[in-house]
């Protein structure tokens, strides 16, 4: 699977042996908050609320509205997914996710669904 990130920045080939890698979004800001120099790779939800800087691309910066216009390059899909059709109460989130107050409200943190 290619990493988005890694794509637009023209990174090929295996991550660097010395790199710090983490499983979670959270430990990734955590790393960055705690380590001048640190840089990571996380959604900017996570990075919002932290004493980390969200960088910039091109002087555009990393909004839901960028990235929903496809000005801000470093991003990737979110999926929801289940363990089957949806069904009862997690078909009716799923709707609600889909309606327009539900894109509204996602909107405040991501780019909308298509």
């Amino acid at each position: 699977m290619e990493e988005p990130v890694r794509k637009v920045l023209g990174i090929k080939g295996p991550v660097a042996k010395k790199a710090i890698v983490v499983k979670t979004d959270k430990e990734v800001v955590e790393y960055v908050e705690k380590f001048p120099g640190a840089i990571g790779i996380a959604p900017r939800v996570f990075a919002q609320e932290a004493k980390v800087k969200i960088v910039s691309v091109d002087s555009v910066t990393a909004t839901p509205e960028n990235s929903e216009k496809g000005l801000y390059p470093l991003k990737g899909a979110l999926y929801i997914i289940t363990k089957g059709q949806p069904e009862g109460l997690t078909k009716k989130f799923l709707e609600f996710v889909l309606s327009a107050e539900g894109q509204t409200i996602i909107g405040r943190n991501f780019a909308k669904a298509k």
